[in-house]
């Protein structure tokens, strides 16, 4: 009530000027000011905020970004290769339990059996058998078919349809736990094509096979449904590196699929690598079909060496292939009842296992 009549009775002294700025600003900025203050500011600056940033999971996370994978190809030929394989996969599945760097997955790129085996139904049932989750499997397997498995069959028609209910979606054996973390998808229109994201990595497993051209109508119609599945999952994902697998070893027949291929992988100007098997012996081509950030790995056949062992690094390295991969091969022990040691032609590959 003081300030009431205060007011109005001065307004028209000399010294209104005094009064409207010294009293109306003493409420209105001490009252907002000092809770904002002293609220506010005393909770960032205690003990338990600051000692968050210095625990050990921030700075252990970058550890997880790195991916990790296995591919192998062509085998088993013959029961020898048998026994190799079956050591392969325990051998995995010990350092999974072991190890500090697990493995996310394997690939195999095909050609399960020798081409004189006719790809009988026993040959397609013996290598589900062989690969199957055991008691300690935890790492999933993808497969692809190759030719011995496919085209040149005498009969390719009836040879499918043993590969695609042996061994067609294998990796769902592991289950859905095993696999959620990889965001496994197939192609609505084929299949036997797939892809898997993981920590900004895209990986795409394609019907590419050597061989013979057994119809030319569904060879040129698979080459563009691969393309399509390409360009449908680069577009699904913001990836920093990408893996292609595939069992040919391309040739000019392969080219309505890896000519606009190299065109794309140029633009989208990130590290990647095609990965196949086909000729049974190890090699690398970098820059391959021209291409800065496009590098071939060829795995060796089975018989001559173990899985090769992939690493997808989160930081740049110049010492990696294309500065992110780490790609690890070893020829087997020749005393160790797995075959020969590994071939290859020096003529065209730069790099030997």
């Amino acid at each position: 009530p003081t300030e009431t009549t205060l007011f109005p009775s001065q307004s028209l002294t000399v010294k209104p000027t005094k009064l409207p700025t010294k009293q109306p600003s003493l409420q209105p900025t001490k009252q907002p000011s000092l809770q904002p203050t002293k609220h506010p500011t005393r909770h960032p600056t205690t003990k338990r905020p600051t000692r968050l940033p210095t625990t050990n999971l921030p700075t252990n996370k970058p550890t997880n970004t790195e991916v990790v994978f296995h591919v192998m190809g062509d085998i088993p030929y013959k029961i020898s290769d048998e026994a190799c394989l079956t050591l392969d996969l325990h051998t995995l599945a010990q350092q999974q339990l072991t190890s500090n760097t697990q493995t996310n997955f394997i690939v195999h790129v095909g050609d399960m059996q020798s081409e004189v085996t006719r790809c009988v139904e026993n040959e397609f049932s013996s290598v589900r058998r062989l690969m199957q989750p055991s008691e300690n499997s935890t790492v999933p397997i993808f497969m692809l078919a190759g030719d011995n498995d496919w085209n040149d069959c005498p009969q390719s028609d009836v040879a499918w349809g043993y590969f695609s209910n042996y061994l067609g979606r294998f990796e769902e054996l592991w289950g859905e736990k095993k696999l959620n973390h990889l965001d496994v998808r197939r192609q609505s229109s084929r299949d036997e094509n797939f892809s898997m994201y993981k920590d900004g990595v895209l990986f795409l497993g394609m019907n590419i096979v050597g061989g013979a051209v057994h119809d030319a109508v569904e060879w040129m119609e698979r080459l563009e449904d691969n393309l399509e599945w390409f360009m449908e999952s680069v577009n699904r994902y913001n990836i920093r590196a990408l893996v292609i697998f595939g069992h040919a070893n391309p040739r000019n027949v392969h080219s309505g699929f890896f000519t606009p291929l190299a065109t794309e992988i140029e633009n989208l100007a990130i590290p990647t690598l095609y990965m196949c098997g086909d000729s049974h012996f190890w090699g690398v081509r970098e820059k391959f079909m021209g291409v800065d950030n496009w590098t071939k790995v060829r795995v060796d056949m089975g018989r001559y060496a173990p899985p090769v062992k992939v690493t997808v690094v989160e930081e740049e390295d110049d010492d990696l292939m294309l500065g992110v991969f780490k790609v690890e091969c070893e020829s087997r022990d020749t005393g160790g009842g797995c075959g020969g040691g590994a071939g290859a032609d020096p003529t065209q590959w730069e790099q030997l296992c």
